[in-house]
């Protein structure tokens, strides 16, 4: 394992320490939890003689508490995959981000920006990790589903960047 994909494990469990520090909670229905799908479009050449789309999927876990005055704290695992059976042949992020509200067109209708970092793991011919990079767009389209376009930029994973644009809609527990 690389030492750059250590440390950044090590500084996002430290960050999910700190962000869940002094909370409790009594309910044991879910709570904090998003849901997404939608589509991954790579924008690098070694990802894209891979496959030209791929299935994505991610799961948030909103923290309690926001490391920063405003917007919310949360760690997003990612899924791509050219196959929903396939064993192989996908990237995998995981990602501490910060999600930044801004106009509101009603009621449970915000718009947002988000930013994070993390690690991809990569697996097409031969897995690999890399540092990478999170970053896009939401907007809220009701009480708990959302849409979002996202960016993810990493280093060098193998022979594969895990580089791409995504696009999904979800749901908030």
């Amino acid at each position: 394992m690389k030492i750059q994909t250590v440390t950044a494990i090590t500084a996002a469990l430290s960050v999910c320490t700190v962000a869940s520090a002094q909370t409790s909670l009594n309910d044991y229905a879910p709570a904090n939890v998003s849901v997404r799908i939608g589509g991954a479009f790579p924008i690098e050449n070694s990802l894209s003689t891979v496959a030209k789309s791929l299935i994505a999927f991610g799961v948030e876990y909103q923290f309690p508490r926001s490391l920063f005055g405003s917007g919310d704290t949360y760690i997003a695992f990612d899924w791509w995959t050219k196959s929903i059976l396939s064993t192989s042949d996908r990237v995998a992020p995981i990602t501490i981000n910060q999600r930044f509200y801004g106009g509101s067109r009603g009621k449970n209708r915000r718009t947002y920006s988000f930013i994070g970092m993390g690690v991809a793991f990569v697996d097409f011919g031969g897995s690999d990790n890399a540092f990478c990079f999170r970053g896009g767009f939401g907007a809220e389209l009701g009480e708990a589903t959302f849409g979002e376009f996202s960016a993810v930029i990493g280093d060098k994973a193998g022979a594969v960047r895990p580089n791409a644009i995504t696009f999904s809609v979800g749901y908030r527990f």
